[in-house]
């Protein structure tokens, strides 16, 4: 059973996640720029949010296997429970929530959403139609097919978990959203990982050393230090995973209440985000364009806005709805 301030710890973190991919969708090079590269100080600061933010949804599949871990799927009809409470929880607001994004699709990009009953339904459960699920795919693919390597856990040795995080790390492709991804794998593995070992997530580091390398993160991120090389990438996205848990121990207490009572809306925000920003910030861009103030004004106040808005509608749907709420959502609230 996990303790009380661990479980509120996961919730900040995972809210907080949840407002790093807001961000990295916040991305406003084409709106502004009419490019895929980054103009001037909103250019520079956007890469380098981009890149601190690639954590995210490595997070997301940490504490996803780290918490689905906790028991053997061999037993009991352990597998057929989960697929039944999966269903409730990830199929139902995968489907309507791409459904949701293809509707929206159709309004500008009708080629896009398919031309066939056959090819609709595959750009669907491809989450083609709303880009940001593909880590909910993946992650019911991971579930669906654990009789096949949930055995890994049942063995309990540290040699072997070693071996296949290492080989995982090694074919790890960051911000791979193929279906069946590198980086769900090995995220996805190493939560349970963590799971058979859960005192390393209890680990607090001093405070120095976490500021130490959080300035190493930082600087990386940014570019100061200008060495181009696959390994160091992920090697600094791993530290920044590592540095931003430590960091949320570093949260006031006020803070952290704050955090926690908006946690509840992790799951809508990250749905529902997409189209919204998209909307605002080629809006802003049309207004605006090639305006490298703008750009960066957008950048950082859009995914506060769209959080606002997401968070009203979620506290006025639930307490008109709270069926349907609970429905789409998973039951998260």
């Amino acid at each position: 059973m996990i303790d009380m301030e661990l479980s509120s710890k996961i919730k900040i973190a995972s809210l907080l996640c949840t407002m790093m991919v807001v961000y990295r969708h916040s991305l406003n090079y084409l709106a502004f720029f009419n490019s895929w590269t980054g103009h001037g100080i909103s250019g520079f600061v956007e890469d380098g949010v981009s890149l601190l933010t690639e954590i995210a949804v490595p997070y997301f599949f940490i504490i996803s296997g780290f918490f689905f871990f906790r028991i053997s799927y061999y037993e009991k009809n352990n597998y057929f429970k989960m697929l039944k409470k999966k269903a409730k929880t990830l199929l139902i607001p995968f489907i309507f929530w791409n459904i949701v994004g293809g509707g929206i699709l159709c309004l500008y990009n009708r080629a896009q959403v398919g031309d066939s009953i056959v090819n609709c339904v595959q750009q669907l459960f491809m989450s083609n139609w709303y880009g940001p699920l593909w880590y909910v795919r993946d992650l019911m693919t991971l579930m669906l097919l654990v009789p096949l390597y949930g055995w890994i856990f049942l063995c309990n040795k540290s040699w072997l978990y070693l071996i296949i995080v290492l080989l995982s790390f090694y074919f790890w492709m960051p911000s791979d959203g193929n279906w069946i991804s590198t980086e769900s794998v090995l995220f996805f593995f190493l939560g349970g990982v963590l799971q058979k070992y859960e005192k390393i997530v209890e680990m607090q580091m001093p405070y120095k050393m976490i500021m130490g390398y959080a300035f190493l993160w930082v600087l990386y991120s940014f570019g100061f230090i200008p060495i181009e090389n696959t390994y160091l990438h992920k090697i600094n996205t791993i530290l920044g995973l590592v540095i931003f848990w430590q960091l949320v121990n570093l949260l006031t207490a006020k803070q952290s209440e704050k955090l926690l009572t908006l946690s509840s809306y992790s799951f809508l925000i990250y749905v529902m985000h997409l189209y919204l920003i998209k909307v605002m910030k080629q809006g802003l861009g049309a207004l605006f364009f090639e305006n490298d103030v703008m750009a960066l004004l957008s950048y950082i106040l859009l995914p506060l806005i769209t959080m606002f808005i997401i968070i009203v509608i979620g506290k006025l749907w639930a307490k008109t709805s709270l069926v349907t709420y609970n429905l789409v959502t998973g039951g998260r609230l």
